[in-house]
């Protein structure tokens, strides 16, 4: 039974006597997903960051020159920045040594996906779940990646040391051919692959080629060779009115726009992540 929730503007936190959801809002439309496809990246640096608000200028380009501390993507390590100072006022009190044992949960769909996998992070450096009676998990969906390759290892060797503890679970859901979860270049992913197949199948952990990596230059060549794309955010921007017109008339406006799409874009929509999901509950449970 839901005891509480708080709605802000970057995600909603909820939570009853067993369990604590932080949940990131999703990407609302076709062109917020080319955000992801390029970032600069930023020194993982919570104290100095959450004191002026935002990573600077000079923590995306210090390390470069000099070396330095694991680094991140830049546009969603801002971003949880200033949302970290409401997790502590909202989440922290209930997850305390001194309360019942609770689930966190973090979740999240594509932009809220990238944001989960920066909160993933703050919250396995800012508790000791080890001695907390709490378990942390993170299941995200669509989940471009935020990591750099010496931040990925970390987060990896903290996921190893609770794993058999019982005390952590991080899974990122990839629904077919997303493009959105191979994307940025020079990104790497964080946590164990659930892969939703074409046919409606749920695969934890399946041994996937993940060698071709869409780099920026695909992504334009993919833009340009559908101008329809182009089409679709405008309507998503609301900058179309009426209807989409469409070789079968019973289709409804939105599957004319989905039909519109590239695979790649559209295994991306929050829609074809929940199909296999409903279609695995019912199979489970009749």
């Amino acid at each position: 039974m839901l005891n509480y929730i708080h709605l802000l503007e970057l995600q909603v936190i909820a939570h009853n006597d067993d369990i604590v959801v932080v949940s990131f809002r999703c990407t609302t439309s076709a062109l917020d997903w080319m955000t992801n496809f390029a970032a600069a990246s930023s020194e993982w640096e919570l104290e100095e960051d959450l004191a002026q608000g935002q990573s600077g200028w000079f923590s995306s380009c210090c390390g470069r020159l000099f070396g330095g501390k694991p680094r991140v993507h830049t546009g969603f390590y801002n971003n949880i920045l200033k949302t970290i100072p409401l997790l502590e006022e909202f989440v922290a009190p209930l997850l305390a040594a001194d309360q019942p044992p609770k689930k966190l949960i973090v979740t999240g769909h594509s932009l809220g996906a990238g944001m989960s996998t920066m909160a993933s992070c703050y919250f396995l450096e800012r508790y000791n779940w080890k001695d907390l009676p709490h378990k942390f998990i993170n299941v995200s969906a669509g989940t471009p990646r935020s990591c750099k390759k010496e931040m990925a290892e970390i987060v990896e060797k903290q996921l190893a040391e609770l794993r058999p503890l019982d005390k952590a679970v991080m899974c990122r859901v990839v629904n077919n051919e997303d493009v959105v979860a191979k994307v940025p270049v020079g990104y790497v992913d964080v946590g164990k692959l659930v892969l939703l197949t074409e046919d409606g199948y749920v695969l934890v952990g399946p041994r996937c080629e993940d060698s071709h990596i869409i780099d920026v230059g695909e992504m334009k060549e993919l833009w340009e060779t559908y101008p329809s794309l182009n089409e679709l955010a405008a309507s998503y921007r609301g900058a179309e009115e009426g209807g989409v017109d469409g070789e079968d008339e019973n289709l409804t406006e939105y599957e004319a726009k989905m039909k519109m799409m590239p695979r790649a874009f559209r295994d991306h929509c929050p829609d074809c992540y929940l199909a296999p999901l409903v279609k695995l509950y019912n199979r489970e449970h009749g």
